[in-house]
């Protein structure tokens, strides 16, 4: 990117208050400007697809399912922008869920403003960004063991394997047990027992304990990034 170019955003959040302060915050500066908002990220995705801006700022907990959907898109579509999730709970899951889906950069709602435009500014040039808070997260959870050698993850039979592998790649209940030639109560209860051996409670969480190795349910679960 030029020097001398302005970085063009798009901010993806459901809170008036929160997108008119990210916009005054980054019309501020003097190499940014906001060029597109969106309330969801069904509205952000139509118009990703005639508006492609370096950056997007979304929050990671967007009342029609999620900002992490904005993600995915970007990627399946290839297009050029890079994506800037802001999460409430900076943990392992939050984090990791973020940049599975297709983040270049994740920071806390609560960083400080001139951490985020640092974070705008990396993404422009290419580069991932974190947030001091986050880097602390990811650090953390290098340091400790993969839960996927616990014993939670060791005693999953090969059926709770299959059925949480199927749940890590979207599918319903109702889907799994089409695939699986099982009924809806039967995958209930694989789930059921699979989740109290990997104690958790929800399926998103099982699932990325299953699928992201080090991440940790102590963590809490990454919906509620």
């Amino acid at each position: 990117m030029s020097a001398d170019r302005r970085i063009d955003l798009m901010i993806v959040d459901g809170d008036d208050l929160t997108r008119a302060g990210m916009r005054a915050l980054f019309d501020g500066e003097d190499d940014m400007r906001v060029v597109d908002e969106a309330t969801t990220s069904d509205e952000a995705i139509r118009r990703l697809a005639r508006l492609t801006p370096d950056v997007v700022v979304v929050d990671g907990a967007l009342p029609d399912g999620g900002g992490l959907e904005v993600c995915r898109q970007v990627r399946a579509l290839g297009l050029a922008c890079r994506v800037l999730v802001l999460v409430e709970q900076v943990n392992s899951l939050s984090v990791l869920t973020a940049v599975r889906a297709g983040a270049e950069g994740c920071v806390s709602k609560r960083s400080r403003l001139d951490e985020l435009c640092r974070s705008v500014r990396l993404l422009a040039a290419g580069e991932p960004a974190l947030d001091p808070h986050t880097t602390r997260v990811l650090f953390a959870h290098v340091r400790r063991p993969s839960a996927r050698s616990g014993a939670g993850a060791m005693a999953l039979t090969e059926l709770e394997r299959r059925v949480l592998a199927l749940v890590a790649a979207g599918k319903t209940n109702k889907e799994i047990g089409l695939d699986l030639a099982l009924s809806v109560k039967t995958v209930k209860n694989r789930l059921g027992h699979a989740f109290s051996k990997l104690h958790v409670t929800r399926r998103t969480e099982a699932a990325v304990l299953f699928t992201v190795p080090g991440a940790s349910s102590d963590d809490g679960p990454p919906g509620a990034a």
